[in-house]
């Protein structure tokens, strides 16, 4: 049986998903595009802080903005 995903949770996949591919197309400045990924996916944690999809994201992002220590 697999559990269903949350529209918050997918929504907020999808939007960070589209910020860092800015981040890295160059359409956008790559610092804010990452921090703004950052934030949506923050948020979206918490109300939903266990859920390991939005926690691999952020630790994507951590990585791709060379937080290392921060990634999860």
């Amino acid at each position: 049986m697999h559990d269903a995903v949350s529209s918050v949770v997918v929504h907020a996949l999808l939007s960070a998903r589209s910020e860092v591919e800015a981040a890295f197309a160059g359409t956008r400045d790559a610092d804010a595009a990452l921090a703004t990924a950052t934030a949506t996916l923050e948020a979206a944690l918490s109300g939903h802080s266990e859920d390991p999809l939005l926690l691999t994201g952020l630790g994507a992002v951590a990585c791709d903005r060379a937080q290392y220590a921060r990634a999860r």
